[in-house]
């Protein structure tokens, strides 16, 4: 591990509609990342929120309070490594600014313009499809 990751990892906070290319992005960076012998941590949105947050809704609030979690673990994290990548949907500006002012300097917020129409054709989770048959209600960036 270099000099550099003993202070703070920079942190890069990919945000944008599901099924946008988020993880994809992130997970190909690191790889890259990894063949220059750098070490790179994921800490993916989806998988904290299935593993430490499951107790979390989808309200505005729940999204906000995973969010400023993440970042908590983010600070944590970045001692650890060279680079940490955060995929993760992010929809609220409030959240992405704490956790700007938490992780800064070296937070680098990344947006992923995927279109509507584009994710929905992905639809990687299948998340669209449900949201379309009304089985999700308040699908971020979803209208039908």
């Amino acid at each position: 591990m270099s000099e550099h990751s003993k202070q703070r990892a920079p942190v890069f906070w990919f945000t944008g509609l599901s099924g946008a290319g988020k993880s994809s992005i992130a997970e190909h960076a690191k790889a890259a990342l990894a063949d220059q012998g750098l070490a790179v941590s994921i800490i993916d949105g989806d998988d904290v929120r299935r593993t430490l947050h499951a107790h979390l809704g989808f309200s505005r609030a729940d999204i906000i309070t995973n969010n400023r979690l993440i970042s908590e673990i983010c600070a944590k994290s970045r001692h650890d490594c060279e680079a940490v990548f955060v995929p993760i949907i992010s929809p609220y500006r409030e959240s992405r600014r704490a956790a700007r002012q938490l992780l800064n300097p070296g937070f680098f917020e990344i947006f992923i313009d995927a279109d509507l129409d584009t994710v929905i054709q992905r639809d990687t989770k299948g998340l669209y499809r449900r949201a379309r048959d009304n089985q999700i209600d308040n699908m971020i960036g979803f209208h039908d």
